[in-house]
């Protein structure tokens, strides 16, 4: 599906296997890896590989950033329940083991479900020779249905293909397809009915990425504070508490609102 998203040409695309075996090897914690792998993965892949020679995209790097290829992989799971934390832990560990940017599809057949995941990659500046990159923020989707897409997600389908893209170098084109996912999830989270070109109000100093870090951070909150509100027993307590969750609320509102 996310092949169908991307529009890639024929020529960018391919179907290399990868070895469960290989990310463990590389792990730290190698045991949880395995188990993880072991039993919620079916099948991992790349399906797509961009270099400046195949894709007349130049490479890019700086003394932050090195975007000399970029890949699709795809995550297909076995047909079980999988937690949130599980599926949190394998967007990690796959962007934090192909020392490339890729486009992460983990897919769930047998629920017509995938969930797609980008994430910038900076070189280590405490060790630069070090092959490990630094990971930035991984930007997630929600579960999605491969059989009927709702309003943003199509949206979203339509602004990711490779020809709309900056082609300047990797990076610009990596980063344009980070943006479109950013703009996604802060629709998402604000319920927006479309993502729409950038907001006037995000200005140089508030981008769209510290608003999404602040309405997630603001979600996280309400959460836990609802949680809290709904266990305790205390009258005045839950009083309090809720007068805190609207506050936050407003908070979340005055955000869409601006």
């Amino acid at each position: 599906m996310i092949l169908e998203a991307l529009e890639l040409p024929e020529h960018l695309q391919c179907h290399i296997k990868l070895s469960k075996k290989a990310f463990v090897e590389h792990a730290k914690h190698k045991n949880a890896v395995q188990r993880l792998l072991q039993e919620q993965v079916a099948s991992l892949h790349i399906v797509a590989h961009l270099t400046p020679d195949n894709s007349n995209i130049a490479a890019y790097k700086n003394a932050q950033y090195e975007y000399l290829e970029l890949m699709v992989l795809q995550c297909e799971l076995k047909e079980k329940d999988i937690r949130n934390s599980q599926l949190n832990a394998l967007h990690r560990l796959f962007h934090q083991h192909i020392p490339y940017p890729l486009v992460v599809e983990i897919s769930a057949p047998h629920r017509e479900q995938v969930q797609w995941s980008l994430a910038h990659k900076t070189i280590n500046q405490s060790d630069a020779e070090s092959a490990l990159l630094v990971l930035s923020d991984i930007h997630t989707t929600h579960w999605f249905s491969t059989a009927k897409f709702d309003i943003l997600t199509r949206e979203l389908k339509e602004k990711l293909k490779l020809s709309q893209q900056n082609h300047s170098h990797l990076f610009a084109l990596y980063d344009s397809l980070v943006q479109h996912f950013i703009a996604f999830l802060l629709a998402s989270n604000l319920k927006k009915t479309t993502l729409g070109e950038p907001n006037a109000a995000y200005s140089a100093e508030r981008s769209q990425d510290e608003i999404l870090k602040k309405v997630l951070q603001l979600k996280q909150n309400i959460a836990a504070l609802e949680a809290k509100r709904d266990k305790t027993t205390q009258f005045n307590e839950k009083v309090a508490l809720n007068v805190k969750v609207q506050a936050l609320k407003n908070a979340l509102q005055a955000i869409d609102l601006k």
